[in-house]
């Protein structure tokens, strides 16, 4: 397992061996595969949304100086911009908000407490 940490503040996305893939992983990946003749990346897909636009900083320029193409996943932050949850309602367990997944609590928690 590897213990490699990347600081908070670096753009990261989830890696079989370590867990994260930096910005810089990604150039020298598409670098690598044009240099050797080998297929290269086309698109890539993060996390981006009205609530979770962090790509702005480094992954859409890095994307842009390599050519890459952006699929943004979780447009809609899981739900939470689609209007189906209501301030001070309580979220279903069936749903996205309610089902007590971590990776979404952020989104469910503390920005819908923001006004």
């Amino acid at each position: 397992m590897c213990q490699h940490r990347q600081p908070r503040n670096q753009q990261t996305t989830p890696d079989a061996e370590c867990g994260q893939i930096t910005v810089g992983h990604r150039s020298l990946a598409v670098s690598t595969a044009r240099d050797l003749g080998l297929a290269v990346p086309v698109t890539l897909q993060p996390q981006y949304s009205l609530v979770s636009r962090e790509i702005e900083y480094e992954i859409v320029p890095a994307a842009l100086h390599n050519g890459l193409g952006l699929l943004p996943w979780s447009p809609l932050a899981s739900g939470f911009l689609s209007g189906k949850y209501r301030k001070g309602q309580q979220a279903g367990t069936d749903t996205r908000a309610g089902a007590g997944n971590p990776m979404n609590e952020h989104i469910f928690s503390d920005l819908a407490a923001k006004d």
